[in-house]
């Protein structure tokens, strides 16, 4: 199938031709194509549509060896948002708006109360949100099809068309999609669209019914190539057994646990590399999320370096714990248990003088002091008794040993450590929230003026990808969120 690829050059440029690889060789394919492509039409834009992000990055990472200039990979949201995401007014909707919306139809209790009500637990906000993104992909007639199978289905496609009611103020994929393909069929050609260049378009996968008007569309311009990737029989020539190592071949293993089961793919990454493998050839895929730390946790004490996208949640950065835990303290009235843990899990900067607040210390110092909880009624009394009361012990210990006056200098040190704790808490306490925070707005605005003026922002914070960034994006979503049900208290 490949062998001819180079002697049909001229038509893969003028003609509409469609090729269908075993999904091995589609790198290849892609290689020899895009070769063909340079040598007729120099260095032109080529763009790959893929299936996915992770497909597009494994393929670019499969093909670079080989040298890639002026080759973009997108998905079709990506090519539907290049076209056409300029022509709406209406914002993007995002994740975190699309959970608001998903929780006031959840709410609604019309609509009865199997999957919702006045009372909605994450897990189910969490469970229609990932399942309303899959309803989105029917057209009518399947939701139709859906709703007639039984009460429980019926009352979730009732709530789904009320979420899609909720977002229509927003752009969505079918939207942006229906004016992509008004790009693609006006004549002449946009500008946008002679910016794709050359189209090659990989199906790897069934196409979205969202979607497929924007693939088919994008398959019957002039400069495009399809490639499917499919194996109908499901057989394996005789060629293909020869060329394919014994390596290709998917070997199961029985474990006891997870924990085994990840020691075992570190023992055969490392079993592959004393073979000569190179570890830029090998990946570990896992379906569930929980297996990222582990894994490379695992490969970090067998002393692999990991290549990949950061996989940190925020919740488990300095960043993110920053506001955890402050929201633990409020709504644990300061316990001292609660504000050392915050002081500790992230770098804490004094409001009033900018500097790194000394966690250790205070620790010690309001553990000593008898601190429980409760700014006015433990830590003010206890924290100004303390303060005087260790000077005062120390300066009598040195009047009965002269020799301990080094004990009085340390004591009016704590004494003084004691007095800026208690500075410290009454600041932050006079930061508790208000009925003014009670909208998605007004906590958004709190919660970032106690960002700035509590925690210390690393050098590094400008990247989109630090955890410092992406704390400051999603305070801008949660102050852009809106709600056509009641403002959301603190709480």
């Amino acid at each position: 199938m490949l062998s001819f690829i180079a002697d049909i050059a001229e038509l893969l440029l003028s003609n509409k031709i469609e090729f269908t690889y075993r999904c091995k060789r589609v790198h290849h394919a892609l290689r020899r194509l895009i070769d063909t492509i340079r040598q007729e039409r120099g260095l032109e834009r080529i763009t790959v549509v893929m299936p996915s992000i992770q497909a597009s990055f494994y393929t670019r990472r499969a093909l670079a060896s080989g040298g890639l200039f002026n080759v973009d990979f997108k998905r079709l949201e990506d090519i539907a948002e290049q076209l056409a995401g300029r022509d709406f007014a209406e914002p993007l909707l995002n994740d975190l708006q699309a959970s608001e919306l998903v929780f006031d139809a959840a709410r609604d209790t019309k609509f009865g109360t199997r999957l919702g009500g006045e009372n909605v637990s994450p897990q189910l906000q969490s469970a229609l949100h990932s399942t309303f993104r899959d309803l989105e992909l029917l057209d009518q007639d399947q939701l139709n099809r859906l709703a007639a199978q039984s009460d429980v289905q019926r009352e979730l496609v009732k709530r789904f068309k009320k979420y899609f009611q909720l977002a229509a103020p927003y752009r969505r994929g079918a939207l942006v999609v229906r004016k992509a393909v008004e790009h693609i069929e006006a004549n002449p050609p946009t500008d946008r669209i002679k910016a794709l260049g050359t189209v090659l378009l990989v199906e790897a996968s069934t196409i979205s019914p969202v979607y497929r008007p924007l693939f088919d569309a994008l398959t019957k311009m002039p400069d495009s190539i399809k490639i499917s990737i499919s194996d109908p029989d499901g057989k394996v020539s005789e060629a293909d057994q020869t060329q394919d190592s014994q390596s290709d071949q998917p070997k199961l293993i029985n474990v006891p646990d997870v924990a085994e089961e990840v020691r075992s793919v570190v023992r055969e990454i490392v079993q592959q590399a004393r073979a000569g493998e190179r570890f830029s050839r090998m990946a570990v895929v896992f379906e569930d999320d929980s297996y990222a730390s582990r894994i490379a946790e695992a490969l970090d004490l067998a002393g692999i370096k990991v290549s990949g996208p950061d996989r940190t949640a925020l919740s488990d950065a300095p960043e993110g714990r920053f506001v955890t835990h402050l929201l633990d303290i409020f709504e644990n009235d300061f316990s001292r248990l609660d504000l050392t843990a915050w002081l500790s899990s992230a770098a804490i900067k004094d409001p009033v003088s900018g500097q790194p607040v000394p966690a250790a210390r205070w620790d010690a110092i309001s553990r000593t002091a008898g601190i429980t909880l409760s700014v006015q009624n433990s830590w003010i009394p206890r924290l100004d008794r303390y303060a005087k009361n260790v000077v005062k012990h120390a300066e009598r210990s040195a009047r009965l040993d002269e020799g301990r006056a080094n004990e009085v200098a340390a004591a009016r040190s704590d004494a003084e450590f004691a007095v800026q704790l208690k500075e410290f808490v009454v600041t932050l306490a006079e930061r508790r929230p208000t009925p003014t925070e009670d909208s998605w707005k007004g906590f958004g605005k709190w919660l970032r003026s106690l960002v700035e003026d509590f925690l210390m922002i690393p050098d590094d914070a400008d990247s989109n990808n630090s955890p410092a960034s992406r704390l400051m994006i999603l305070i801008d979503r949660l102050e852009s969120l809106q709600s056509d049900g009641p403002l959301p208290e603190f709480d």
